[in-house]
């Protein structure tokens, strides 16, 4: 999980999906920041749970944490 942090999304950013949402008349509730925001969200609806858990936990390093 560190290392997703340390490689994280720039705050710029993030920066501008605020002032979006702070900026709209009608603001989203969720606003999709950076890539895997995007991506992950396509790839749950298409692949099968137990896929997509265990590419999670292995893009997030997650069964390293014990």
């Amino acid at each position: 999980m560190s290392r997703a942090v340390e490689q994280g999304i720039p705050p710029e950013l993030v920066a501008k999906a605020v002032l979006r949402a702070v900026e709209s008349q009608k603001p989203q509730l969720r606003y999709r920041v950076g890539t895997d925001a995007k991506w992950l969200p396509r790839l749950r609806s298409v692949a099968p749970w137990n896929l997509y858990a265990s590419g999670v936990r292995r893009r997030f390093a997650v069964d390293a944490l014990g």
